[in-house]
């Protein structure tokens, strides 16, 4: 159990702050936005997420291609590592035409479009502790990459939590 738990090469679940008394926590993520596209209405039907911002400095994860089913997935010869060595470069000159531009338009949203969907996001999740097992089960049904990762993340913060409110504020003692 920990009050922060990494996965990935950015991922982040960090408990912020939490109040015994309304039984409410704040938990701040770092997350590539294809994964909140995912976990998201899971997340918001338990509680509020707010403060979205692209993480800085901004950092893309990239699924590794492997070697398994090569022959089905790439032309003759040509490589996984190839393979995923040309993504990395493309998506470096894709946050550099960001970055680049960023400096032109005064309000950088616009060129949100333009970014990756691994580009990492950071977000704060306002949820009431009595939602954690319906937001662990729910993503249990996820069949997406990368949802796996996080609800682990999520389950260790989380487990810190519930034993912060037992071990320091026993239910009964809250009426």
């Amino acid at each position: 159990m920990n009050e922060e738990a990494t996965f990935f090469e950015h991922g982040f679940v960090k408990l912020e702050e939490s109040d015994f008394k309304s039984r409410m926590a704040s938990i701040r993520c770092s997350v590539p936005n294809c994964l909140l596209q995912a976990v998201s209405p899971v997340l918001l039907g338990a509680g509020i997420i707010d403060e979205l911002r692209v993480m800085e400095p901004m950092s893309v994860w990239i699924p590794k291609i492997s070697m398994d089913r090569i022959d089905e997935r790439f032309r003759p010869h040509f490589t996984a590592e190839e393979f995923n060595v040309a993504i990395k470069n493309s998506v470096s000159d894709l946050l550099k035409t960001f970055q680049d531009l960023s400096k032109i338009v005064s309000n950088t949203s616009d060129l949100v479009p333009i970014l990756p969907m691994g580009t990492y996001v950071n977000f704060r999740f306002r949820v009431r502790v009595d939602s954690i097992i319906s937001i662990m089960e729910e993503l249990q049904i996820e069949k997406v990459v990368g949802v796996p990762e996080f609800q682990w993340a999520m389950a260790s913060v989380l487990a810190q939590l519930l034993y912060d409110f037992d071990r320091i504020a026993p239910v009964g003692l809250l009426t």
